[in-house]
Order: structure tokens, then sequence, then C-alpha cells
């Protein structure tokens, strides 16, 4: 993941782009990230910037950055195998602090939930 830096001198902002399918959960998810922005987010210089889309207008958004490689930071998408082959994905593998995360979500995580 890449995060976009503000620089602000010594408290510089990582600026986190997510990109969410929403329906009627928006005003949900745009409060939460307001929160998050204004306690955690802004005690440790992350900002997370949130973009929803709904249904197929979400898929068309995710295809279009894929292909003009301009994708956000966080997405959920289903079709792994053409993002694979496309390089836009990375194992979560390959990034620091993934065992430390999975260790503090451990029970929040629902294995194949999506099969």
């Amino acid at each position: 993941m890449t995060l976009t830096t503000l620089d602000a001198g010594i408290n510089s902002v990582h600026k986190v782009e997510v990109l969410y399918n929403v329906g009627s959960s928006k005003s949900f998810w745009e409060r939460k990230v307001q929160e998050f922005n204004s306690t955690i987010g802004k005690e440790k210089n992350i900002e997370i910037v949130l973009d929803t889309k709904v249904d197929a207008n979400y898929n068309q958004a995710i295809e279009v950055a894929m292909q003009s490689d301009q994708l956000p930071d966080m997405f959920s998408y289903g079709p792994l195998k053409q993002m694979s082959e496309l390089d836009v994905i990375v194992p979560l593998t390959e990034l620091n602090g993934t065992e430390e995360m999975i260790e503090r979500t451990r029970d929040l995580m629902v294995e194949e939930a999506h099969k």
C-alpha cells in the first residue's frame, strides 16, 4: 500500500484513499471515517479520504482505476485473478505489520466469507 504524505513539517499527514461500495450505509461510513480522522487519525497523523460508490458504479470505478493505474489505497473487489494479472494487488504477506494486524483483528475475521 502506498500512502500519500502531505508535508506539514514535523506533523506530516498520511492520506489513505478508500473506495467503498455503499448503499444505505453511506452516512454510517462517513460518520465512522470522520470519527477516526478526528481521534486516532489525528493522533497518528493519518487521514482517511473516503470515496463511495453504489453497486455497478463501484465496479466500473474500480475497473477504470485498474486500467489507468489509479487504484485507491484500500478497496474491495471480487475478481482477484484479474487484479493479479494486471499486477495491481500485493499479497498481505508482503506488507509490514500484517501478522500484528491479524492478531489484533482475529475475532472480527470470518473464514471463507465470500465463497
